[in-house]
């Protein structure tokens, strides 16, 4: 139930959501949830969440639905933890919140640490283009916008319990598939000049199952046994025989295998140039026994030249990445189509098909049509294009606009999907121009990513029937089911 007016959530530093059935915080403003029914669309008008972690599993839960809502005010939203007892949670859940502390202590805890955490990450949280629109999907994208709101910086946690060894806790709670991985999206975005990095650590991972758990043991070259027997390796000066020590053995004595003399003083009969590796089960003698590793995890062999190579690092946001954080990839692609183009808002342009098909209906002699333009992966392209992303964009806003006429109205629906009325075009038309402009992007686009580029391209014509938002409905469903 709802303990406070949500309408004050915005002003409110203190109002926060508590997926929590009975806890009573004094001091406190809070909009109450059980952990069942919260729906993170809530948490766009909160400024902040506060888990109960008294069961971890379903704190976790709760803290991965937070941070995999598509909203940035929702999932870069500061989240809090209620341990029941002080430094008890497992550190991959307490990585994934910007504090916790017990029930009894959260209302001061709070007003002397977390309330300047709050306004901090809430005031950068603010500078985000629609942070309370916009729907960002791409695991990448926000990661970055994740860093930008924190301290801008990101660091590898060491722990024998994750598979690598290492990872990054504050992103635990983004991944929703068991294939994604953090070090890979971390190495992409270095890759895009996103990211600066800084050295920690190289680590060796199993072939088979990635596994950093692994032990790496000396075997024998003859049968690839581990049961070895280390000796000195003995050199008797009198008759230069060289052997293991324990061939010279004789009860307490040392004695010579070859030469039946005894062997008294090191140094005077004798010396130890070196060990020796016995393997027990083929007796097979050698100085260089090989080197193997035995994965702990899946029991997998392989020799360590064969084994995969982790490199760790921390990371820190260029001023690319910051840029890309505070405008959305969507709002820097419709930024720089409005310099090349005469984009207008989407509202206005149903607006102008709306007069369209009355015009059609009136006279029934027009004929004019509306398409609509989908270039997917946007947000690849940017990431791809790194500091070229300008000039890319505003050369695909220039093919646009060089296939459009001047009486021709173009908006954006969305970061990928743009409508065009062509006035007094047939469908024939239409569809014409559109093969060309669709021609003219996918070239672009091929040659400057290693993309296979997805340009789509309809027309449908206006008969005078129906209504804008009927008709851009229709093409945006053919969009979705292309």
């Amino acid at each position: 139930m709802m303990i406070a007016d949500p309408s004050a959530a915005m002003n409110d530093p203190t109002m926060l959501l508590v997926a929590a059935a009975a806890l009573e915080l004094r001091g406190l403003r809070l909009l109450r949830v059980t952990p069942t029914e919260l729906d993170p669309a809530q948490c766009a008008e909160v400024r902040a969440v506060l888990v109960d972690a008294g069961d971890v599993e379903v704190a976790a839960q709760i803290c991965r639905r937070v941070r995999q809502h598509p909203v940035p005010a929702v999932y870069l939203a500061p989240l809090f933890l209620l341990e029941r007892e002080a430094g008890a949670l497992p550190r991959a859940i307490a990585g994934m919140a910007d504090g916790s502390c017990t029930p009894d202590a959260f209302p001061v805890v709070y007003q002397q640490q977390f309330a300047e955490r709050v306004a901090t990450i809430n005031g950068h949280i603010a500078q985000l283009a629609d942070n309370r629109q916009a729907r960002d999907t791409n695991p990448a994208f926000r990661f970055l916008r994740y860093m930008f709101v924190r301290s801008g910086h990101i660091a590898p946690v060491h722990d024998d319990r994750h598979l690598s060894g290492y990872y990054y806790a504050e992103f635990e709670a983004f991944l929703s598939k068991h294939d994604e991985n953090v070090f890979e999206i971390l190495e992409f975005l270095e890759g895009q000049r996103l990211l600066n990095s800084e050295f920690v650590d190289r680590v060796h991972l199993c072939v088979s199952c990635h596994s950093a758990s692994l032990n790496f043991r000396e075997t024998c070259p003859h049968c690839h046994s581990a049961n070895l027997r280390v000796d000195d390796l003995i050199h008797h000066f009198r008759c230069a025989h060289v052997g293991p020590l324990n061939d010279f053995r004789r009860g307490a004595r040392l004695v010579c295998p070859k030469c039946e003399r005894e062997l008294r003083d090191v140094g005077v009969d004798y010396d130890k140039p070196s060990a020796v590796y016995v393997c027990r089960d083929c007796r097979h003698t050698t100085q260089d026994p090989e080197t193997g590793t035995l994965c702990y995890r899946c029991g997998a062999m392989a020799q360590p030249e064969r084994l995969d190579r982790l490199t760790v690092k921390r990371y820190s946001l260029t001023g690319l990445a910051e840029n890309a954080a505070r405008h959305g990839l969507d709002n820097l692609f419709r930024t720089v189509l409005e310099t090349e183009l005469d984009v207008l808002p989407l509202q206005a342009f149903k607006r102008f098909v709306g007069l369209e098909i009355e015009r059609i209906r009136r006279y029934r002699t027009a004929r004019s049509c509306l398409a609509m333009l989908l270039i997917e992966d946007i947000d690849r392209i940017y990431m791809q294009a790194g500091a070229r992303a300008k000039d890319i964009f505003g050369e695909l806003g220039r093919i646009i606009g060089a296939s459009l006429r001047p009486s021709d109205v173009i908006s954006a629906y969305n970061e990928s999907l743009f409508m065009i009325l062509a006035t007094e075009t047939p469908l024939a038309g239409t569809e014409l121009m559109g093969g060309r402009l669709r021609e003219r992007l996918v070239t672009l686009i091929k040659s400057n990513f290693a993309l296979d580029p997805k340009v789509r391209f309809r027309g449908r014509e206006i008969d005078g029937s129906g209504s804008a938002d009927s008709l851009i409905d229709a093409l945006v469903n053919q969009a979705d089911k292309s």
